[in-house]
C-alpha cells in the first residue's frame, strides 16, 4: 500500500466522520421540532412548529384545565401543572403536529404548583407546590411517560422552582417567601427526598438551575434583583455562596447553555433578557449584555442544540426568538410573534439531557 493511497484513505475517513457529525447534528435539531407556551389566564397551551431557522410557526391553541402554570417536555411527553386545579397532567406528543394528547386523568399535586421539572435521567418528575410549602415527587413508570406518586416533602415558604443535580444526587429549591434555598438528597432508586437543610438566599429567590457539570447552582433573586451563584459540595450537596451579581429587575427564569458557558435570565421587571458568561474555574457569572424582550419577560428556554433562545412575555403575550452567538453567547433578535394571553412558560421538545463530559461519582 503506497503512501499516496494511505493519505487518500485517511482524508476520506476524516470527511466521512465530519459528514456523520453534521448528519447527527441535523438529526438532533429535529428533536426541537415543537415549542409550547402555557397561557395562564387563558386556560390554554399554544403549540408551535420550530423551523430550521429557529422561527416558530403557530400550529394551534388547545384548552387545558383552568390555569396551566408550567410545562416540562421530553421528545415524546409533556407534563403540565395547573396552579388553580392543583394538579399535574401527562400528555403524549403527536410527532406529526405536536398536539398534546392527555394520558389518563390528572393527578393531585400540592396547592398552587408553580413549577414542574423532569430529572436529567428521565426517571422522576418534581413539582414545587407554593401554598403547601412542599415538593411532590413522581416516578416515571413506563416508556409512555405515565407517572406514579412517590410522596411529598417539606420545603421552605412558597417554593417556586426545583433544580436537580445532573448526577441525580441533590435537588435545590428556592423558597420565595422566606429567602432561603432548600437542599435535598435524592434517593436514586426511589426518587424520595431527604431534606438536609437550607442556606440563606437573596431576596425572594424565584428560580434555580444547576449547570451541566453539577458544580454550581444559580438562583434568580426576584425582588433582590440579583443572581446568586453557589458552589455545590459534591459529597453533601451543601451550598456555599460564591457571588451575588447585580441583575435587572425580577429575574424569574434562568437557562444555561449545554456547555455551561453562558447563562440567561428572564427579567420580569425590566422586560428583557440578560446574558452572562460563566467562569469555568470559579463559577462566577459576568454580565455580557441585556437585550429587550416583551412586557413582563417571564420564561426563557433554549432549543435542543443551544442555537436559539425563546422568551415568553406574560404581560403583552409576545414570544421572542433569538439566535445565540456560539462564541460570546450574545443574542440577536430573529422574530417576535403573538402568543395567547398571559404566556407564562415556554418549553421545547428535546431529549433528556446530560453532558457527555459529565462524570458522576459511584
Amino acid at each position: 500500500m503506497n503512501a499516496d493511497y494511505v493519505k487518500l484513505l485517511v482524508v476520506t475517513l476524516i470527511l466521512f466522520f465530519k459528514l456523520s457529525s453534521v448528519i447527527a447534528v441535523e438529526n438532533s435539531v429535529q428533536n426541537s421540532r415543537f415549542a409550547y407556551t402555557t397561557n395562564l389566564q387563558h386556560g390554554t397551551i399554544s403549540i408551535y412548529k420550530i423551523r430550521q431557522d429557529g422561527r416558530l410557526r403557530f400550529q394551534e391553541v388547545i384548552s387545558i384545565g383552568r390555569a396551566p402554570r408550567y410545562i416540562a417536555t421530553t421528545e415524546t411527553n409533556a407534563y403540565v401543572v395547573d396552579i388553580w386545579k392543583h394538579t399535574i397532567s401527562v400528555f403524549s406528543i403527536d410527532q406529526q403536529n405536536g398536539r398534546l394528547i392527555q394520558r389518563g386523568s390528572s393527578l393531585s399535586a400540592g396547592l398552587s404548583p408553580e413549577a414542574v421539572v423532569i430529572d436529567p435521567s428521565g426517571q422522576f418528575v418534581y413539582v414545587a407546590n407554593g401554598d403547601t410549602n412542599d415538593i411532590s415527587v413522581y416516578r416515571v413508570i413506563n416508556a409512555q411517560g405515565d407517572i406514579q406518586s412517590v410522596g411529598r416533602y417539606a420545603a421552605g415558604a412558597y417554593p417556586t422552582g426545583i433544580a436537580v443535580d445532573p448526577c441525580l444526587r441533590f435537588a435545590f429549591v428556592p423558597n420565595y417567601s422566606n429567602d432561603t434555598v432548600s437542599i435535598f438528597k435524592i434517593n436514586t432508586q426511589s426518587g424520595e427526598l431527604e431534606n438536609v437543610g437550607f442556606v440563606e438566599g437573596g431576596e425572594n429567590p424565584a428560580a434555580a438551575i444547576v449547570e451541566p457539570s453539577g458544580r454550581f447552582l444559580y438562583v434568580g433573586d426576584g425582588l433582590g434583583n440579583t443572581l446568586s451563584a453557589y458552589r455545590i459540595d459534591p459529597n453533601s450537596g451543601w451550598l456555599t455562596l460564591i457571588a451575588r451579581i447585580p441583575n435587572p429587575e425580577y429575574p424569574y427564569s434562568i437557562a444555561v447553555d449545554y456547555e455551561g458557558e453562558f447563562l440567561y435570565t428572564a427579567n420580569y421587571g425590566t422586560d428583557d433578557v440578560s446574558v452572562f458568561r460563566i467562569n469555568q474555574q470559579t463559577g462566577v457569572p459576568s454580565h455580557v449584555e441585556t437585550i429587550h424582550a416583551g412586557l413582563g419577560t417571564f420564561s426563557v428556554m433554549l432549543d435542543a442544540q443551544g442555537k436559539y433562545l425563546y422568551a415568553a412575555n406574560v404581560r403583552d403575550s409576545l414570544m421572542n426568538v433569538y439566535s445565540i452567538d456560539e462564541y460570546d453567547g450574545t443574542l440577536m433578535s430573529v422574530d417576535v410573534m403573538e402568543a395567547a394571553p398571559a404566556a407564562s412558560a415556554v418549553a421545547v421538545t428535546k431529549p433528556v439531557f446530560r453532558s457527555p463530559d459529565l462524570v458522576c461519582p459511584n
